[in-house]
């Protein structure tokens, strides 16, 4: 169905969750994603590394930074792309890290300040998550990801 309305491949996107949660979401579609003949090309985390000033509909309670532990699904061959908030401490290492192993990365869920938010693309983020949702406002001398977006 989805093929005739042109869509070719997707990326199951992930929202925060408890690590155990996640993981098992990740083992379950791993199958489905090494299958060339499924459309599924990947997954989406998007979190638990977002800034809790601008979680939307995450759970405050689950995010963190980077620097306090890297869960192992992190590390799955089907994570093709992950949402980091890059103020976080520790973001800009991970960003290093995911994108040395081919993992596209996109800034988001954020207030960090533009400044931050180019560190994040010369780490190399390339993408933003739904932009002016879930980040600071833009502004004339404050324009933050958006801006940079």
């Amino acid at each position: 169905m989805l093929a005739r309305r042109g869509v070719t491949s997707w990326l199951a996107a992930l929202p925060t969750a408890e690590d155990d949660r996640i993981a098992a979401l990740v083992a379950a579609v791993a199958d489905r994603v090494a299958d060339p003949g499924h459309g599924l090309a990947g997954i989406h985390l998007e979190g638990p590394f977002l800034s809790p000033e601008h979680a939307g509909a995450h759970r405050r309670e689950l995010l963190r930074a980077p620097s306090s532990g890297v869960p192992c699904h992190y590390a799955d061959p089907s994570v093709r792309l992950v949402t980091i908030a890059p103020e976080l401490d520790g973001s800009l290492a991970l960003i290093r890290s995911l994108r040395q192993r081919g993992v596209a990365v996109a800034l988001g869920h954020s207030g960090t300040d533009a400044e931050t938010a180019r560190r994040g693309l010369e780490a190399g983020a390339t993408l933003v998550t739904h932009v002016f949702n879930a980040m600071g406002p833009l502004a004339h001398r404050a324009p933050g990801i958006a801006g940079v977006a």
